[in-house]
């Protein structure tokens, strides 16, 4: 064999320890993107939403909380304002039967 017969061999080595070289730095790359930095990486954006998220829900339960205590106000405020206009039609009714 002569040097010109190894010769895609050799093409073919150099290909492929460029293309294994780029996967390399492309994962190492890649690998930056999951470990907090200080606010530039996947992970520091996930961590920020995951903190807005558990921000949000306990916005909501709040929310719910104020509304339920809320709408228990004003069934009791509707139910004495029933009551007391139940006494004044009775009332009323007794006054015009005398």
């Amino acid at each position: 064999m002569t040097f010109t017969d190894l010769l895609p061999f050799v093409g073919l080595g150099v290909a492929m320890c460029a293309a294994l070289s780029w996967i390399i730095r492309a994962q190492i790359s890649m690998s930056k993107q999951f470990t907090p930095n200080g606010g530039a990486s996947f992970r520091d954006a996930l961590d920020r939403v995951e903190r807005c998220l558990a921000e949000t829900r306990t916005e909501v339960k709040e929310l719910r909380t104020k509304g339920e205590e809320r709408d228990e106000r004003l069934i009791n405020s509707i139910g004495k304002v029933h009551g007391r206009l139940d006494e004044h039609v009775r009332d009323h009714l007794i006054a015009k039967e005398k």
